[in-house]
């Protein structure tokens, strides 16, 4: 006799693993710059909002990502300080690699930095 003993002869065993993620469609640069720029300048309120409009963005609208890669992405970004925008840092590498990793950290951040530049100086 062979196989696992209480299963039947050709039954498969189910292991419990999953087949592993997809890789997300790549993405040009100024499409990152474009979205990750337009959340720096309208994302006020913290980071749920942020979670909120990535999600909406990366998600629902642009499909990018699917519902269970973008807390995987929120997961990674909680390794280090200002989760929120290493979340769209991650997001970057994941659909452009490290230029995308560097376009969408500087689009995330830019917006409120220059911001704040120019009100210092009013």
């Amino acid at each position: 006799m062979t196989g696992t003993p209480g299963m039947r002869e050709g039954e498969a065993m189910d292991t419990g693993r999953q087949d592993p993620p997809s890789q997300p469609e790549r993405r040009s640069l100024a499409e990152l710059a474009r979205l990750f720029g337009c959340l720096g300048v309208t994302a006020f309120g913290g980071p749920a909002v942020h979670i909120a409009m990535m999600r909406h963005e990366l998600v629902s609208t642009h499909h990018w990502l699917s519902a269970s890669e973008l807390p995987d992405a929120i997961a990674i970004g909680q390794v280090t300080p200002g989760p929120v925008f290493t979340t769209a840092t991650f997001v970057g590498y994941l659909l452009a690699g490290v230029p995308g990793a560097a376009v969408a950290t500087v689009a995330i951040f830019l917006p409120s930095f220059v911001m704040v530049a120019a009100w210092s100086l009013w």
